[in-house]
C-alpha cells in the first residue's frame, strides 16, 4: 500500500509521467519515486522466482536500470504499442504541451500536513485532464504538477502547484478546488512513510511485510 502523500514531486499530466519515467530508466533521478518503483519491481522479481530474496530482486531491477536494459525494454513496450519511441530521447519534442498554466501558492506559512487527493482529482476533471463520464475526452497535454509534497515547509504566497490546461471554461473552479486541496500546519508531521505495508504472495503462500 502506497503512502499518496509522501511522494516526491508529482506530476499528474502524462507527458511528465513520461519523461520522469525516461528520466527514472536513465538513471538520471534519484528520489522516492524512484524507490517506489524499486520495490514494485523487486516484488514482481522475487514472486517471478527470479531471486532468493526481496534484496536481490531489488539488486536486479537497480542492474537492468544501469546497464541500460530497463530503458531499451520500454523503448520496446513504446514501439510495440504503436507509440513513437523517439519520446526517450527527446521528450518534449513529442509530447504534447498545453497553451495555459496557472500557479497555486501557499495560504499561509508552515508545514503541507495533508493533500486531499480527490479535490486534486476534481481540478484535473475540471481542466481536462481527466473524465467526468465515460466517453468524455481527456486532454493529455492537460495536468496538474506539484512543487512540494506532504511535510514540506513553505513561506506564505509560495509556489505549491500549477494547473496546466488549455481550455479556460473551468479554470477559475478548478483553481479554488486545488487550493483548499492543502492543509498547512504549524507542526511537521514525522509518521509518514513512502510505502506502510506490502502484501506479496510467492509459491503460493501470502506473506506481509510492515
Amino acid at each position: 500500500q502506497r503512502d499518496k502523500e509522501s511522494s516526491n514531486k508529482s506530476f499528474f499530466k502524462l507527458p511528465f509521467k513520461i519523461s520522469t519515467a525516461c528520466l527514472i530508466l536513465k538513471g538520471n533521478l534519484k528520489n522516492d519515486l524512484l524507490e517506489l518503483s524499486l520495490s514494485l519491481c523487486s516484488l514482481m522479481i522475487y514472486g517471478a522466482n527470479k531471486a532468493d530474496t526481496l534484496e536481490q530482486a531489488k539488486d536486479i531491477a537497480q542492474k537492468q536500470i544501469g546497464n541500460g536494459k530497463a530503458l531499451e525494454k520500454f523503448r520496446q513496450m513504446i514501439k510495440m504499442q504503436g507509440g513513437n519511441p523517439k519520446v526517450i530521447d527527446d521528450p518534449d519534442d513529442v509530447l504534447p504541451k498545453a497553451k495555459n498554466s496557472i500557479k497555486i501558492r501557499a495560504s499561509k506559512e508552515g508545514y503541507i500536513a495533508s493533500m486531499d487527493t480527490r479535490s486534486i482529482g476534481i481540478a484535473e476533471m475540471l481542466i481536462g485532464a481527466r473524465r467526468e463520464k465515460k466517453g468524455d475526452t481527456v486532454d493529455y497535454s492537460a495536468g496538474v504538477l506539484f512543487y512540494k509534497k506532504t511535510n514540506d515547509y513553505v513561506e506564505k504566497g509560495e509556489i505549491i502547484a500549477e494547473l496546466l490546461y488549455n481550455s479556460s471554461k473551468h479554470i477559475d473552479e478548478a483553481n479554488s478546488v486545488m487550493c483548499v486541496a492543502y492543509i498547512i500546519s504549524e507542526n511537521k508531521n514525522g509518521n509518514i512513510k513512502l510505502i506502510k505495508d506490502i502484501h506479496y504472495e510467492r509459491r503460493g503462500q501470502r506473506m506481509e511485510n510492515s
